[in-house]
């Protein structure tokens, strides 16, 4: 007899304030054919997620409005100044019971959706440990993948930590999945990196 999973939901953070671009909200800049944040969702779309959450903050309305036609749900973050905590109780909170979840974030537009897939394979492989994390070339990335039973842990979180003292608490629980995807390691916080990859993909289609 084979072995249920629990259903995955994506929890996407996209309220954030963009504060270290001069371009106003990042998630809104056009990459390719996309904006950022619409190919982020995209891919975990193509990945099969049961259930894609988006944890709106700041620039909430143009934020929906770019995801527009896209079967995604929507969580408003009323806390959004606090920083990226307040951003994981929004997403953790919503969860539906016994759902797992992966922790993405949403200026990462660059992630396979096989990489995806692979974190759900490690699940698989893995089923005595509880965290699941890709990694390129021994470099560990995003987006993660927990178990149920963290979600309480999520929410007593403060600040603009994320969950990396989770990570550091659970180490034992940790399972490293290897992937040929150096897109989980690469996010967009200033000009120059949407420059640069702007500059990567038109050298692509050259």
């Amino acid at each position: 007899m084979s072995q249920s999973f629990n259903p995955v939901t994506a929890i996407v953070l996209a309220g954030g304030f963009s504060r270290r671009m001069a371009v106003g909200n990042k998630l809104l800049q056009p990459l390719g054919k996309h904006s950022i944040l619409r190919q982020t969702v995209l891919t975990l779309l193509q990945a099969s997620c049961v259930q894609t959450l988006v944890v709106l903050g700041h620039d909430s309305e143009n934020v929906r409005a770019s995801l527009a036609g896209l079967n995604v749900d929507f969580i408003q973050n009323k806390q959004a100044e606090e920083g990226m905590a307040a951003s994981l109780r929004a997403g953790v909170g919503a969860l539906k019971p016994k759902h797992d979840f992966l922790i993405c974030l949403a200026d990462m537009p660059f992630v396979q959706p096989q990489t995806i897939r692979a974190i759900y394979e490690a699940r698989k492989a893995n089923s005595g440990l509880s965290i699941w994390r890709p990694t390129f070339l021994g470099q560990p990335g995003h987006p993660i993948l927990w178990a149920h039973h963290y979600a309480n842990d999520f929410l007593q979180l403060q600040g603009d930590t994320g969950g990396r003292k989770l990570l550091q608490n659970n180490r034992q629980a940790l399972a490293l999945v290897p992937v040929n995807d150096a897109g989980i390691l690469q996010d967009i916080d200033t000009d120059a990196d949407l420059h640069r990859f702007r500059h990567l993909q038109d050298a692509k289609r050259a």
